[in-house]
């Protein structure tokens, strides 16, 4: 405690309390502004799209009814959509909300609905004179033609097929084959549940982060705090598919279950077998809206209401097995534990999140220097964003930190190299390589080893020419034949004639010209994308003043402490430069190739997410050793990342709220 009151020491109690402070400002203002509102107001909380059919004309003495579930707890109102085929009509419709049980069928409101008022195809809302509340339980829409005549009748419109499967429609007493197109009012008050308990537990683990710092505990020991931290809170506010090409991902992972199960894995076309469960969330989700955490929140606790054999609708990527291992583990444990779908979803992130924390606990524990600045960047808000989630970027962004930082521990701290150092980075390139093949280049990291550290010279280019012909192997094996069609088919993106290889080298000057172009007109995107200030893929973007505040956290992580030993010298340096300028020209000669039509001036397809596995190696480029600072303050660093990503999810979840 006495340590605690000297002059220095009081500056971290304060950061811990100021920034304490600060997310409990951001927690209350968020929720004033946001979720307040969003939980309170009756919206559209459970419904189906609207598709090109209908149920015919609704004369006299025809009726429809649609049944549904529903889990939330205050029903107010119903949505019904219209289609007037062009005319003026005449007649009334009755409309009925019933609640069912096994034994009953209560009658909660009827409406009687003027068919003249319906213009075009538009949709009418029946709203309940009052909320019903406890509202969980089973329900039916009946609309009863009551006076209308054939020919002067107005039409309910139908859903694109069966895509609501707690229910069904049925027209005069016959169930179709698609259902009604309809909506169910409500309030969202399970919001407040989900709010207070993510970004409350969420506070816990800041406190926990606050005292590892005030005694001092070692980063790597840190990293596991503050990665479960914030990798479960990546996990909540971005609900499953809003991850880059995740369905994709999902049915590779699905596939990849079956075979560790030991069932077949697809059908003859590729599409993965799965249970009926398995498809309560889809592809529809990749833009979250409120709607999604709506669903989340019904059905991830409940019990699987079929576990029918049936096919995913997204065919699994012809890929290295590895690059889906630890998400395709989680799917078949929650397999076997009998889980319903959306929870195997966030079973099968979980392993690929632990993954992903395991490899950053040892890359922190062994770099011999900047181990802060591998700490931001295993944490950074676009590679959390990718490691929570089904993409195989997590174990890309996992390889590929914990190979850099396995070289950078062999070339300045170890005394010796042992096989046991030379097989894991021979298995890191065989495994990865075959995933994304421009990120092979790291492994030239291990010519800079010193051949003293190798009992034996022989062992020296095992380790260098194992690493890079194993992953050369494991391309040709794996990736030859789309590479070869990639250089030579001039796809060009499905937007016209494309580039072919031959085209690139025999016209650099063009290239180089195309890729300053990029640079140009694509740089600022590129950056946002890197940096975690917009989310594509998921259609967010955050405040410019967050994401700034992670910059500035990485500039300063850049600099060297006066009490470490070791730092980058100028031929390490130069290696990472040709590493990463090797990095980054291999991304873009593969976008040029494979997403660029040569009616375009720049290339097409580059996210910045593809520059983040040589993110540590490009900024050590800039370790700054002349201008050392007296004491780094990594913790402080730490609790601000930590701050960052709070604040990121309060804006991502209150940006998907107010879809």
């Amino acid at each position: 405690m006495r340590n605690l009151l000297t002059k220095y020491n009081w500056k971290l109690p304060l950061v811990c309390l100021l920034l304490f402070l600060s997310l409990i400002g951001g927690m209350y203002f968020y929720y004033v502004n946001d979720v307040r509102d969003a939980a309170s107001k009756p919206q559209i909380t459970l419904g189906n799209t609207v598709g090109p059919e209908n149920v015919g004309e609704l004369a006299q003495g025809r009726s429809v009814s649609q049944t549904f579930q529903y889990a939330l707890d205050e029903l107010d109102g119903i949505r019904l959509y219209f289609v007037n085929f062009n005319r003026e009509n005449e007649g009334s419709l009755s409309v009925s909300l019933y609640r069912t049980t096994k034994n009953s069928w209560n009658l909660i409101q009827s409406w009687s609905f003027d068919t003249s008022t319906v213009d075009g195809n538009m949709s009418s809302d029946f709203m309940l004179d009052k909320p019903l509340t406890s509202a969980e339980g089973s329900y039916e829409i009946v609309v009863d033609g009551v006076d209308g005549k054939g020919g002067s009748c107005v039409s309910i419109q139908l859903s694109d097929s069966d895509m609501y499967r707690e229910g069904h429609a049925t027209v005069n007493g016959k169930t179709t084959v698609c259902d009604l197109a309809f909506g169910v009012y409500g309030k969202n008050t399970f919001l407040y549940t989900w709010y207070f308990t993510v970004f409350g537990a969420m506070l816990v683990f800041f406190v926990l982060l606050c005292a590892a710092a005030l005694l001092k505990t070692k980063l790597h020991r840190v990293f596991v705090i503050a990665g479960l931290g914030v990798g479960l809170l990546y996990i909540a506010v971005f609900p499953p598919y809003s991850s880059p090409d995740e369905y994709s991902h999902i049915a590779t992972s699905y596939a990849n279950a079956n075979t560790l199960l030991g069932n077949r894995a697809a059908d003859r076309d590729g599409y993965p077998y799965i249970r009926e469960t398995d498809l309560t969330m889809d592809s529809q989700e990749i833009q979250p809206d409120l709607a999604t955490y709506e669903k989340v929140w019904t059905h991830i606790g409940e019990k699987p209401d079929s576990i029918a054999k049936t096919t995913y609708d997204s065919q699994r990527l012809d890929i290295s097995f590895f690059a889906h291992l630890p998400q395709s583990l989680g799917v078949a444990a929650a397999w076997l534990l009998g889980l319903n779908g959306v929870a195997a979803l966030y079973v099968g992130r979980l392993f690929m999140l632990f993954f992903y924390l395991a490899c950053g606990y040892f890359a922190i524990r062994i770099m011999p220097f900047a181990k802060t600045l591998m700490f931001l960047v295993y944490l950074s808000p676009i590679a959390l964003y990718n490691a929570a989630s089904f993409s195989y970027d997590g174990v890309v962004l996992s390889v590929c930190f914990l190979m850099t930082a396995c070289y950078l521990s062999l070339i300045y701290s170890r005394q010796r190299v042992t096989w046991a150092d030379i097989l894991l980075l021979i298995a890191l390139a065989v495994l990865s390589a075959p995933i994304k093949v421009v990120y092979l280049l790291i492994a030239l990291l291990g010519f800079l080893v010193p051949m003293k550290k190798f009992r034996r010279k022989i062992s020296y280019f095992i380790m260098n020419i194992g690493s890079i012909a194993g992953g050369l192997a494991g391309i040709l094996i794996q990736r030859a034949s789309s590479i070869t069609g990639m250089a030579s088919s001039g796809y060009g993106g499905g937007q016209g004639a494309g580039y072919t290889l031959w085209k690139i080298l025999g016209d650099i000057p063009g290239f180089l010209e195309l890729c300053v172009n990029t640079l140009v007109t694509q740089g600022k995107d590129l950056f946002s994308g890197m940096v975690g200030q917009v989310f594509h893929w998921a259609d967010i973007e955050i405040s410019w003043v967050v994401s700034g505040v992670f910059v500035l956290l990485l500039i300063v992580s850049v600099f060297t402490s006066a009490q470490e030993e070791a730092h980058m010298t100028m031929k390490v340096r130069l290696i990472s430069l040709v590493i990463c300028l090797g990095v980054i020209g291999g991304i873009l000669v593969t976008f040029t190739l494979s997403w660029t039509p040569l009616s375009l001036d720049y290339i097409d397809g580059i996210q910045g997410r593809y520059f983040l596995p040589i993110l540590p190696l490009f900024l050590l480029l800039f370790q700054n050793r002349f201008l050392p600072l007296k004491e780094r303050p990594d913790h402080v660093l730490v609790l601000g990342l930590f701050a960052v990503q709070y604040f990121t999810a309060l804006d991502v979840f209150t940006t998907i709220i107010s879809r």
